[in-house]
């Protein structure tokens, strides 16, 4: 009996572009579960948080790889993180790890990492894959590829909505501010790129529905 195809989409964006939403709703319409590497980058940003001297912890990291075991899996659609055998889900969304996270990202060793945990999951199954470089360095063969973007306000205003939500007490001016950092950071990032073979999906004006209407017509054709 012939081994069945593995589907793997790549959907690649800025910070608040819809990423996230959007895979989850590709997912549920597919059947495919989706995978969050932002979510294993961001348990790396957590053992830092809580181990580490903020002043030091970029030169001291790599010192201290061999201490560090981070795992992943999906459950229910959700990308659980385990770190040193505790699984630590529940913390990866602070406002303080996701002003970390991209700073982390930035260490040669921790993006090896991440990029081996996620295609060891991908090597298994069909899946939708959303992050920074997964179009690039993490599914390079992937039979399609996504590119989301959006305006930096409209960003910026997704996400303080969602801290609001959360109760973090943050103005939308540093939201705002912290966003335009973190693209700073995420386009000197290695692999994130626009691939030219990834459609580029501006969802600034567009609900998530529109958003996964488009990319299952180019699913589809």
């Amino acid at each position: 009996m012939k081994e069945k195809e593995l589907i793997h989409i790549a959907v690649d964006g800025f910070a608040a572009s819809g990423k996230g939403t959007v895979t989850r709703e590709l997912s549920r319409r597919m059947g495919i579960p989706c995978l969050d590497t932002g979510a294993i980058y961001r348990g790396f940003a957590v053992y830092v948080q809580q181990n580490m001297n903020p002043e030091s912890w970029e030169s001291d990291l790599p010192l201290v790889f061999q201490t560090i075991k981070l795992s992943a899996k999906i459950v229910d659609n959700v990308t659980r993180v385990t770190l040193n055998g505790i699984d630590i889900t529940d913390k990866l969304r602070f406002n303080n790890i996701s002003t970390l996270v991209s700073k982390v990202a930035q260490i040669p060793q921790v993006r090896e990492i991440c990029t081996k945990i996620a295609q060891d999951i991908a090597s298994k199954q069909s899946l939708i894959v959303e992050g920074r470089d997964i179009c690039a360095e993490v599914l390079p063969n992937a039979k399609y590829k996504f590119f989301l973007t959006a305006k930096t306000k409209v960003r910026a205003k997704r996400r303080y909505n969602e801290l609001v939500t959360a109760g973090a007490g943050l103005t939308y001016k540093q939201v705002l501010r912290e966003t335009k950092l973190r693209d700073k950071r995420d386009r000197t990032r290695k692999g994130f790129v626009k691939p030219k073979n990834a459609i580029v999906i501006d969802t600034s004006k567009i609900s998530i529905e529109m958003c996964a209407d488009e990319m299952m017509r180019y699913i589809k054709a």
